[in-house]
């Protein structure tokens, strides 16, 4: 019983030991940094737009076939539906929908970074900031 836990403890810290050491090995991330500015760049406009796409379109869609489906239901369907799958379902869509929300809001803001430093994430890498008016950030 030791050894199997102590193997798995061991083979999960050499795989996270493997992962920290890769992340800095990795040859092509600073390439893609000062080479492909406008690739990085169509990967935010395209992450942005499937966002609004799968996640903000997606929950109020969901919600308003659910709403169709409950209202358009003979009564037998209706009396084998349960007072969990009535609330439930209705609710965790608006949760996701609430934080979906939260995170479109970083998700803007980073590619309106990127679009405001004219394609260089370096620059919104370095400063951190949205005002890209100010040489002194830049330097």
């Amino acid at each position: 019983m030791f050894q199997i836990v102590n193997y798995d403890l061991s083979t999960n810290l050499n795989f996270i030991i493997f992962l920290l050491l890769l992340k800095d090995a990795f040859p092509f991330s600073n390439f893609l940094q000062e080479k492909c500015q406008l690739l990085l760049t169509l990967n935010g406009f395209l992450l942005w737009l499937t966002y609004i796409v799968f996640r903000l379109i997606l929950f109020p869609y969901w919600l308003w076939i659910f709403y169709n489906d409950i209202t358009s239901m003979s009564g037998l369907i209706w009396n084998n539906l349960t007072w969990f799958e009535i609330t439930f379902y209705p609710s965790v869509n608006v949760f996701l929908l609430i934080v979906s929300s939260i995170w479109f809001n970083r998700i803007h803001q980073g590619l309106m970074k990127v679009v405001r430093a004219g394609g260089d994430t370096r620059v919104v890498v370095e400063t951190g900031t949205t005002d890209y008016n100010d040489e002194s950030k830049k330097e």
